[in-house]
């Protein structure tokens, strides 16, 4: 939400708020990007008040060393989150909010790993018994999944955060097809330069005949710009889409 409001850095400050204490900046100034700013610190405040009690809760109830292990990893990691934060304030530097995005969503899913060996269920898997191919297969295909997700995470983290753009076009699009949208882009001086990727329901001959066109109409002027495009079938064919 930070981000997407263009308010990062509606508060210059940091750990105070324009010179006050973070839990006594008047409710009255909360307003425009200062509103969503300083309230994202706030909910991060709470956030690594509750992650100290979660911490010292698994350290008392909990038996297994490995759990409390990840109460600890869980603390370093919301004490690490804040210090990123705060730095990306004070330094204004892009790459430390790649990495501020990114650790903010392995922290997610780290609580919701604890979350899920601390239940019930978790715990009853203990006297299951699972055959070790079949286990292994897992293993692997989960670890495949979350790596995939977490670097496509990383990617988007890069994007936002050194705002680069990107335009995803179909083809089929309704009033004005994806090719017309194309020729409207590039009149744009700023816009020009845009990656496009263009995702049609279209494929075979007449998908290649869309994409000679739009490179005929669209890019042939301006051929000596380096333009990336990109093209996708889309999974759901034309003529299952509503009308």
């Amino acid at each position: 939400m930070v981000t997407s409001k263009g308010a990062g850095l509606a508060v210059p400050d940091w750990p105070t708020t324009f010179g006050y204490n973070m839990f006594l900046f008047p409710v009255s100034q909360w307003v425009g990007g200062i509103l969503f700013e300083h309230t994202h610190r706030l909910i991060a405040s709470t956030v690594g008040f509750l992650t100290i009690i979660l911490a010292i809760w698994l350290w008392r109830v909990e038996d297994r060393q490995w759990v409390r292990t990840l109460g600890l990893l869980a603390l370093g990691g919301i004490i690490l989150q804040g210090i990123l934060g705060g730095l990306r304030v004070t330094m204004l530097q892009d790459q430390i909010g790649i990495f501020h995005a990114c650790l903010a969503q392995a922290f997610l899913g780290l609580l919701v790993f604890i979350a899920l060996v601390t239940s019930r269920f978790w715990r009853s898997l203990s006297s299951a018994t699972v055959a070790g191919n079949k286990l292994r297969a897992l293993r692997t295909v989960a670890l495949l999944t979350t790596a995939a997700i977490y670097i496509q995470l990383g990617l988007g983290a890069m994007m936002r955060h050194q705002h680069r753009d990107l335009a995803i076009l179909d083809l089929n699009m309704p009033r004005l097809n994806g090719r017309q949208c194309l020729e409207e882009i590039r009149k744009i001086d700023f816009l020009d330069a845009i990656p496009v990727v263009i995702y049609s329901t279209s494929f075979g001959q007449r998908f290649v005949v869309c994409v000679g066109e739009v490179i005929f109409a669209c890019l042939g002027k301006r051929a000596r710009r380096i333009v990336l495009s990109v093209f996708r079938p889309h999974p759901v064919p034309f003529d299952f889409l509503p009308r």
